[in-house]
């Protein structure tokens, strides 16, 4: 199953429980409005994808007449890669926009400020790209769902043939935000139950601007 196919899926059963439960004649024909934060500025190779899919997505659902007769409408915004934008976005969006649901978050701490937001809120979040696990662990809720995986999930899937390489001594190097260093300390975990002589001879965190899905890893 497709992300993009994943995300319709948990999008269309999110929005169905709002327009059913708000279905009173004074909401019957206003449209549902979701609110979308993400970092459009500072990640448009990833996030531009995501906006063109859901309003693909908006548009095939109310041609085909919405959701339990209401249309789809939606809001984005930019949280400039900032926590604190991007709850300022959501407040907006939940305040003045009067938006039925909210989705997004690129950045795992971004992610993670959203998460806590919607439990503040009880709000439906629906974060479609962040990977702390925290989002799900720590400070998890009934009102916020991933579409992705978790950090340790992507971790956990390289392990295996990392142990393959029989390789005893590794130096770590890892992007210095809350992905890459949570990255890291789930690798070493992993290794050291699965390989118990393994050492780590080295460990640096380093600024990047492209986010990337894994952590490097550097055998010596």
């Amino acid at each position: 199953m497709t992300k993009q196919v994943c995300l319709r899926r948990v999008l269309l059963s999110g929005l169905a429980t709002i327009a059913i439960g708000a279905a009173i004649p004074a909401k019957a024909q206003e449209p549902i409005k979701i609110g979308e934060i993400n970092s459009y500025k500072s990640q448009p190779v990833f996030t531009d994808g995501y906006k063109k899919g859901m309003l693909l997505a908006i548009d095939q659902i109310n041609a085909a007449g919405g959701v339990a007769g209401r249309k789809l409408e939606l809001i984005t915004r930019d949280d400039n890669a900032n926590p604190g934008e991007a709850i300022r976005q959501a407040e907006d969006l939940v305040t003045r926009e009067k938006v039925d649901i909210l989705a997004g978050a690129f950045y795992a701490h971004i992610g993670t400020a959203l998460t806590d937001y919607a439990k503040q809120k009880k709000r439906f979040m629906l974060i479609t790209e962040a990977l702390s696990d925290n989002i799900v662990w720590s400070i998890g809720n009934k009102y916020t769902f991933r579409l992705d995986s978790s950090t340790y999930m992507l971790v956990a899937s390289l392990v295996d043939e990392a142990v393959k390489l029989k390789k005893k001594r590794w130096a770590l190097v890892y992007p210095n935000y809350e992905f890459g260093t949570a990255a890291a300390s789930v690798f070493k975990k992993l290794m050291k139950e699965k390989q118990p002589d393994v050492e780590f001879v080295a460990e640096q965190a380093r600024r990047c601007q492209a986010r990337r899905r894994f952590q490097r890893v550097v055998r010596v």
